[in-house]
């Protein structure tokens, strides 16, 4: 999932650990604990409870070294990265496993996006470069599971998590497109921006679906046909 012209060397290993560090968080016991204890009448849907209250009390959530670095034959893993200028935006594509078209059963999609921004000071939103990524869940039928929207892209880590589990119908070779974008926020950017991406895409363990192995092999693919 490699941006083209985009050489490894540009992107210092901090941000690329930030992104990971991150990816494995879930913040779904602490919001499960959260409930009970400001919303023990249950008058608040469990998603719309968890993506109000959750980020601004604990955040992310519990990381979990071994989803952020690993992977098993249910769930695959990619990371991307680059560097951006203001106005600029770089698009990279996850073909999505065949063997999830049609199928009922969870999935999910994770998603997290981590830069290092010049900061201002003089300014209370303080950091000067602003950026944010698409999340094109649609194709996959899954909706926002933690975090509200506008919470995910304060600071400078975005982390995003969406489940489903209805059947989606979707042609062969159908990619999950993830923009990222960059633009001014608090004064002038005048420097190039790095940024680390990790994606990761997955199906429940009892669907028995080698994920891992089809995104490996459309991946592998690819590369031997790029110019």
């Amino acid at each position: 999932m490699n941006e083209n012209g985009t050489i490894y060397g540009l992107t210092p290993p901090s941000v690329l650990a930030k992104a990971m560090l991150a990816h494995g968080a879930s913040a779904a016991e602490a919001a499960a604990r959260l409930r009970e204890i400001f919303d023990p009448g249950h008058r608040q849907r469990v998603d719309l409870f968890r993506r109000r209250h959750t980020i601004s009390t604990v955040g992310y959530g519990t990381v979990d070294p071994v989803r952020s670095t690993g992977a098993d034959d249910n769930r695959a893993t990619v990371i991307g990265w680059g560097m951006l200028e203001k106005e600029q935006a770089h698009e990279f594509r996850l073909p999505i496993p065949p063997s999830l078209n049609a199928v009922r059963g969870k999935r999910r999609l994770t998603f997290t996006l981590a830069w290092f921004s010049p900061i201002n000071p003089q300014s209370r939103a303080y950091r000067c470069a602003r950026l944010w990524l698409s999340t094109p869940s649609e194709v996959l039928a899954t909706n926002r599971a933690e975090g509200e929207w506008r919470s995910v892209r304060n600071g400078t880590l975005q982390h995003e998590i969406w489940e489903g589990d209805q059947a989606a119908v979707f042609s062969e070779g159908t990619d999950i497109v993830i923009r990222v974008n960059c633009r001014e926020d608090a004064g002038k950017l005048t420097e190039p921006v790095r940024y680390g991406l990790a994606v990761s895409i997955e199906a429940a363990v009892e669907l028995q679906l080698q994920i891992y192995e089809q995104v490996r092999q459309a991946i592998a693919i690819r590369e031997q046909i790029r110019p």
